[in-house]
């Protein structure tokens, strides 16, 4: 069936629970394929040009002109103090034969910094948070920048969704507050060395959050795309500490100022789904559903009979299929996965964002067969 509205109009249709045929939205925020890029709309220029970040929702808007799918166009929004004393700077210097970058918020404690080294490889000399001095800094600067330059958030985002129209759906990266300047690699250390401060850095970084939301939604963004990563490494216990009630209050907010919510969760998600943790979330739509060895899932139909019905699901088509797989492997990927969530509420998508060198026909191959109504 043709769907007779716009794609913007398409995705509501769906989240209403209307029957609209087929959604085929694969994530992917820029151009990683094998064709050269193109403009395909003739009488309207491109919005933004290739040395600006926005460059990649021109990439975006391109795509969509391009492949019949259905669009979900993801964009970043400034979020800055209102005080210029405490935004960030960054330098970024020649280091033998890489960079140095060096990101630094003043405070009247001594600089808040990050150190990140690019050569033939990165690695971060220095965290944002790595001692105690650097937590009492973090909170101080939370403090200060609970006031921002929200008229220029909003003015940003508007612009973006003029740009978009009704071509799709526009949505932020967004993810649970467990601290700002998370140091990811040294959290479960910090948490027992500073359990005070660490406490409330937890605390001001999801009331910061919440505070963003509402702007948010005047800036014209549909939805958080809401990443749950570190499922390989963060347990239950964490995760109903740090992640589940804060989680289940952001959802509630958004929702009530009539915005909806995709988890995206790329990693092991066994436990979690038997747990019960994403039905009590309850998103609007969840991706993805990864099998070994990137994930631990008995398979895209098993995690779809445990999740709540009212939860559409969306993926799951692996990368590497997509890119290097023949046109026949791609048609019967894409027919397990119809098998797999028949019955069901379910979005074609893939395993993850698009991967550079993905060839054009089996993108194309893809739609043609997520299309195909049997």
């Amino acid at each position: 069936m043709k769907f007779p509205g716009s794609r913007r109009e398409k995705w509501f249709a769906f989240l209403k629970g209307e029957d609209v045929g087929p959604m085929v939205s694969p994530l992917c925020s820029d151009w990683n394929f094998d064709r050269p890029y193109g403009w395909p709309y003739e009488n309207t220029p491109e919005p933004y040009p290739r040395d600006v970040f926005e460059w990649q929702l021109t990439e975006q808007i391109a795509l969509a002109g391009l492949l019949d799918w259905e669009p979900r166009f993801m964009i970043g929004l400034p979020f800055e103090p209102a005080d210029p004393a405490v935004r960030c700077r960054v330098q970024t210097e020649p280091d033998g034969s890489g960079t140095r970058t060096r990101s630094v918020i003043p405070t009247p404690y001594g600089d808040l910094s990050r150190i990140l080294v690019k050569k033939a490889s990165e690695h971060v000399e220095k965290e944002w948070l790595e001692t105690e001095a650097d937590f009492k800094k973090a909170i101080w600067i939370l403090e200060k920048r609970k006031k921002i330059d929200s008229d220029k958030t909003v003015a940003a985002g508007l612009h973006l969704r003029r740009a978009v129209g009704g071509k799709g759906i526009v949505g932020v990266f967004s993810g649970p507050p467990v601290a700002a300047f998370l140091n990811n690699p040294r959290m479960f250390y910090q948490i027992e060395d500073f359990p005070e401060l660490f406490s409330e850095l937890h605390r001001l970084s999801f009331e910061e959050t919440l505070s963003q939301l509402p702007v948010l939604r005047d800036a014209g963004v549909d939805f958080l795309f809401y990443v749950v990563d570190g499922t390989e490494w963060i347990s239950p216990g964490f995760f109903e500490r740090f992640i589940l009630e804060n989680s289940l209050r952001i959802f509630g907010r958004w929702r009530e100022m009539g915005g909806f919510i995709i988890v995206h969760c790329c990693g092991k998600l066994k436990t979690f789904i038997e747990k019960g943790y994403y039905n009590r979330l309850l998103p609007d739509i969840m991706e993805t559903f990864s099998l070994p060895p990137e994930g631990d899932l008995p398979g895209l139909g098993w995690a779809r009979e445990k999740l709540d019905r009212r939860i559409a699901t969306m993926g799951n088509l692996p990368l590497e299929m997509l890119r290097d797989g023949t046109i026949e492997q791609i048609r019967r990927g894409v027919a397990s996965i119809r098998e797999q969530t028949r019955g069901y509420r379910h979005i074609f998508g893939l395993s993850d964002a698009v991967i550079a060198g993905t060839r054009w026909e089996n993108v194309e191959a893809f739609i043609g067969e997520a299309r195909r109504e049997p």
